[in-house]
């Protein structure tokens, strides 16, 4: 299901995660790829969101969504919606988890410092967790991430620049790492295990320093 508020659109997640007793979700989606200045060519070829631009209304708001983050009112219109969003009954009980980029990623500076003052605005209501998943590890080098209300993981593949994970290491942040099928049985982390149940979550947990997902 899909909102829109001054161009702008968020979805609730899949069937999976709406029908969840204890979360529910607000996912945020730019375009695949030309939003994404620190992806590898493993990532450009296996991207799943790139996929789903298929589908002409998919793109179409995904691109609504890019021009709509580069206006100044961008960070007040999202913390409305997100506001408005809340206040519904149905989701007063629940915590809510709102996942930057489902596609897409922290295109620059500036665009990551709106998402950082969205963020921060509710760093002080306790049923709602930022969480984004990012190569563009380097723009976070200038900051105090224990000051940000966002939960970065850095989402490694096997070609990632050695720079770049270093990098992502001396920020402590948690790594998402995507291996072929072939290795996962050399790795000893924790296994994303794509449950059905939609009960698993692990991915939204502070407690891992590496998750691992397959891809084919």
């Amino acid at each position: 299901m899909k909102y829109p508020i001054n161009n702008i659109h968020f979805g609730e997640g899949n069937l999976r995660s709406i029908k969840n007793s204890e979360f529910c979700y607000l996912t945020w989606s730019l375009p695949s790829q030309k939003t994404c200045p620190s992806s590898t060519e493993l990532c450009r070829k296996f991207c799943f969101a790139k996929k789903n631009e298929n589908f002409v209304n998919v793109r179409n708001s995904r691109e609504n969504n890019y021009l709509a983050s580069e206006q100044k009112d961008f960070a007040m219109n999202v913390i409305n919606f997100i506001t408005e969003h809340m206040s519904k009954k149905k989701y007063q009980e629940k915590l809510l988890i709102v996942r930057i980029h489902t596609s897409g990623d922290f295109y620059n500076k500036e665009y990551l410092n709106k998402w950082i003052t969205i963020a921060n605005h509710f760093k002080d209501v306790e049923n709602i967790q930022f969480q984004s998943y990012t190569k563009s590890v380097r723009f976070l080098g200038d900051k105090r991430l224990k000051d940000i209300n966002i939960h970065f993981v850095y989402s490694q593949w096997d070609d990632t620049n050695e720079e770049d994970l270093e990098f992502a290491r001396a920020l402590n942040l948690p790594i998402f790492y995507a291996t072929s099928r072939g290795n996962v049985a050399e790795y000893k982390g924790f296994i994303c295990p794509k449950t059905s149940d939609g009960k698993c979550h692990e991915c939204y947990k502070h407690n891992h320093e590496l998750i691992l997902v397959s891809y084919h």
